[in-house]
């Protein structure tokens, strides 16, 4: 984040994890305003845009579907090596370069944006190569946030919670700023853009929805916590007294459980990141039929949605375009880790938290969604906190899929597919599944949710275009697949026999690439129960 001219400050790895788990994203209304002023002058579509002290990437991936290409560029290794782990837009390219040198040709850009960064800049030579690279009408954005405080409807309680945050920032933290950083507690209210044109403005707000932990790690990502702790490293743990004097202000804003409470098959962060990778995501028309029945009672713009059993986030993020905020549910931490690096969206936050005890107010949510997951819970404490949390006319949408099989134009091949996929599935890793996975197997049929205004609906298909090795992720996700290999460990490489005799099944339909590249479809039945709180 920092220039190539000043102290290096966020350049160690694990400063920029913490910068990429716990830094916020900006709300879309942040790009709406910067894209409105480019507008002005420069019709879309737009070619080229620079993000300059990208750091972990999350406001580079902000600006991916504006532009043809995004360049996001920083001095710090570490931090463009978090950006690269996290980004899947094809179009945005992470180079090594600072503000005094950017790495773009002459006249080629038309956005270049710093977020939180152009205070550690040599603003002259910045503005300099800005000049350089962009091309005519082509535009500067910075953009940041001044100080941020925590908040809760409780004004005794924020105002504890606020003094005690400002005691870490200007108390413990304060001398171990650099001076720079009084242009963002000042809104950089003392650096002006050297163009005619030239605009300010402070109309937006950043606001997260975050638990103790959250603003924790927020804390650690600070400049000043690091330069303290290099210079007083027996005193790091300092944190650890606040945290619990702001737990004890914040009361139940963090749903924590015992570890004999919570399932634990799908906790760890190797099996959470399968199932990032190999778990497909659901077709928009399941989005659809959930959204238009909420709307049968309430109208949009819906406020509050919950994603219980989250996951690593596909179905959380499905929800984002529709909700003013989204909450991710998980008890695995390993999941809301998954989660946290590949969500960029600014109004979704991620919470430790169950079935059985939702972390939320009561009465304060439109829509809760679990996908795939209901069937793990206690049902009657479920509903119970579904009843808590719902509003009036807020609705519970429970979907999954069921058993999904390869499916090929040749018959006699997706004969011999189907039967090898369930020889693993049902045969060899079927006394390892949990009996309340016979839910999905069933498509919830057996599953009614407590509503006299209820629904259900068997009519969508889920269609996946993949790889034998992707099938083969998608086993490995399983958890069934998991216990099997810590029962057997000398076993756990059981599934490349399977692969060889997949892919000499595919070959046949494709004898000119290799049997590793054919594609074929994935296919299962979609279920979704909808039901409604009057």
């Amino acid at each position: 984040m920092n220039s190539s001219a000043g102290p290096r400050l966020f350049e160690s790895a694990a400063h920029a994890k913490l910068y990429l788990k716990f830094r916020s994203t900006y709300p879309a209304s942040v790009l709406d305003k910067i894209l409105s002023f480019l507008s002005e002058k420069l019709s879309p579509p737009f070619n080229v845009a620079v993000d300059v002290g990208c750091g972990s990437g999350q406001s580079t991936r902000f600006l991916a579907p504006h532009f043809r290409e995004v360049i996001g560029v920083d001095v710090s290794d570490g931090q463009l090596q978090e950006a690269q782990k996290i980004t899947v837009e094809g179009n945005v390219v992470y180079k090594k370069g600072s503000a005094e040198e950017i790495p773009a040709e002459d006249s080629s850009v038309d956005l270049v944006t710093c977020a939180q960064s152009l205070h550690w800049f040599n603003a002259e030579k910045f503005y300099s190569e800005c000049n350089r690279v962009l091309k005519p009408k082509g535009c500067v954005a910075a953009y940041g946030y001044g100080v941020n405080l925590p908040c809760t409807f409780n004004r005794e309680v924020q105002s504890l919670m606020q003094k005690e945050y400002m005691q870490i920032y200007s108390g413990i933290l304060g001398q171990y700023w650099d001076e720079r950083r009084q242009h963002v507690d000042n809104l950089y209210r003392d650096i002006p853009l050297p163009y005619k044109e030239y605009e300010r403005d402070k109309s937006l707000v950043l606001k997260n929805t975050i638990c103790v932990d959250d603003l924790i790690g927020y804390i650690k990502t600070w400049s000043s916590y690091q330069t303290y702790c290099k210079k007083f490293p027996d005193k790091a743990d300092f944190l650890s007294e606040h945290r619990k004097r702001l737990l004890v202000g914040a009361g139940r804003y963090e749903a924590v459980m015992s570890s004999s409470d919570r399932p634990n098959l799908f906790e760890s962060v190797a099996h959470a990141e399968l199932y990032r990778k190999f778990r497909p995501a659901y077709p928009a028309s399941v989005l659809d039929k959930i959204l238009s029945f909420l709307s049968e009672k309430q109208s949009p713009p819906f406020e509050v949605a919950v994603d219980v059993g989250c996951g690593s986030g596909q179905g959380t993020r499905y929800l984002t375009p529709h909700f003013r905020e989204v909450v991710g549910v998980d008890v695995s931490d390993g999941q809301l880790q998954e989660a946290r690096k590949t969500t960029v969206e600014g109004n979704v936050i991620y919470r430790i938290g169950s079935g059985e005890d939702v972390p939320v107010p009561d009465s304060s949510v439109d829509l809760i969604t679990c996908a795939q997951s209901m069937h793990w819970f206690d049902m009657e404490k479920f509903f119970t906190e579904c009843n808590r949390v719902l509003k009036t006319n807020g609705c519970i949408a429970a979907y999954g899929n069921g058993i999904p099989l390869p499916c090929t134009p040749h018959q006699e091949i997706q004969k011999v597919m189907q039967e090898m996929f369930m020889e693993i599935y049902s045969g060899i890793l079927g006394p390892y599944t949990d009996e309340r996975r016979a839910h999905v197997a069933n498509l919830y049929r057996d599953i009614h949710l407590p509503y006299k205004d209820f629904k259900r609906d068997t009519t969508l298909v889920k269609k996946n275009i993949v790889r034998v090795d992707d099938m083969l992720g998608f086993i490995q996700s399983l958890s069934s697949y998991q216990i099997y290999i810590k029962k057997f460990p000398d076993k756990a490489d059981f599934l490349s026999g399977y692969r060889k005799r997949f892919l000499d099944t595919l070959q046949p339909l494709n004898p000119s690439i290799p049997a590793e590249d054919i594609k074929f479809d994935f296919v299962a039945p979609i279920f979704i129960l909808l039901g409604r709180k009057s």
